[in-house]
């Protein structure tokens, strides 16, 4: 008995010794193992083992494995995640959307998210945004406004210095009414209309009131529309670059680098075009370059946000006067027309 045992044992010390060495040469080698440790274990040996035809025997396999098990660990170890690339978001918005129906339609065959604003005035608008939504863009009402040269005809559809708040309300209530889906409001012209703080008080609240946000689209660079509409609690952007002011191709170019540069400083920014060939070239053009660069093409409205009361400068005592408890107060119920001569000089439109 003591004979027999002593053989087991030497023989178990031996195996050891031989699959201790089969291995070192094996993983040595860098042939391939099998290393599925979901199945069972005497396969996971058995095919190393195969490899230097050594067998071994069957009762000691178990102890074997784990013991082989402890010494090498068989899983492959997780792959490294890579770290998520920085994304710079910008916002592209076509103003203009509507009366060119065939450059229209091109920008609205672009298959990326963009935004479009339709003037409201514009003939048959319910088909056309219809299948601009359909494609993924997001739907704005370009609002006519009244700019600095009297030359310049704002449309059918749009707001004046000299209307009253009842006149500001019916103008707006047909924009309103001029298609479904939209979701903001951005200023077609207005240089002149969006300095003047009553009128934009005025916009801002029937916005409010229908939940959409709004984007200053900056003509004139003493704007206040994105102000008031802080202060009135919407969403709102200002714009921050203009990509076809002049109609060729290299412009739009610049422009668009122009715009990645502001993204990368501010983390995101929104550009301004017009449904030119000029400016469709350039966007199928530069889109697809996106991805490589960590920008990502979204909506406007992922860019608008609420500001927080300490973010905002303090309105002045006349301003708040003016909108608050009188000259606003008396356009909105007495239906009176504006009469300059009554406003606090700072909220008096500059003449030429």
């Amino acid at each position: 008995m003591n004979r027999f045992f002593k053989i087991r044992v030497i023989f178990g010390a031996l195996f050891l010794v031989v699959m201790g060495f089969v291995g070192g040469v094996y993983y040595s080698s860098g042939a391939p193992i099998d290393t599925d440790i979901s199945a069972e274990p005497r396969v996971v040996i058995a095919s190393a083992v195969a490899a230097e035809g050594v067998v071994p025997e069957a009762e000691p396999e178990e102890y074997i494995v784990h013991y082989f098990r402890d010494i090498v660990d068989l899983r492959e170890p997780e792959a490294i995640q890579p770290e998520s690339v920085s994304k710079f978001k910008v916002a592209i918005i076509i103003d203009d959307m509507g009366p060119d129906r065939k450059r229209g339609f091109g920008v609205i065959d672009i298959d990326a998210p963009l935004t479009l604003a339709f003037l409201p005035y514009a003939d048959r608008l319910p088909q056309m945004t219809k299948e601009a939504a359909a494609r993924g863009h997001e739907l704005m009402i370009h609002m006519p406004m009244e700019p600095m040269n009297p030359a310049l005809d704002i449309g059918g559809i749009g707001l004046r210095e000299d209307m009253d708040a009842g006149r500001w309300g019916e103008e707006l209530v047909k924009a309103f009414s001029s298609f479904e889906g939209y979701v903001g409001m951005n200023n077609h012209m207005g240089s002149r209309l969006t300095q003047n703080e009553v009128a934009m008080d005025y916009v801002m609240e029937q916005l409010d009131e229908r939940g959409m946000y709004f984007i200053d689209s900056k003509t004139i660079s003493t704007s206040v529309a994105g102000e008031v509409a802080r202060h009135a609690g919407l969403r709102v952007a200002d714009r921050d670059v203009f990509l076809d002011h002049e109609d060729t191709l290299e412009f739009v170019r610049a422009a668009l680098q122009k715009l990645e540069g502001t993204a990368r400083r501010k983390g995101h920014a929104i550009a301004i075009g017009h449904p030119k060939d000029v400016t469709i070239a350039g966007l199928e053009e530069w889109i697809p370059t996106l991805a490589a660069k960590g920008i990502e093409l979204v909506h406007a409205s992922e860019l608008v946000r609420v500001y927080e009361p300490e973010e905002l400068d303090p309105r002045s005592d006349e301003i708040e006067e003016a909108v608050e408890g009188g000259v606003f107060d008396t356009y909105k119920e007495e239906n009176e027309p504006v009469n300059l001569d009554v406003l606090p000089q700072s909220l008096a439109p500059p003449h030429e």
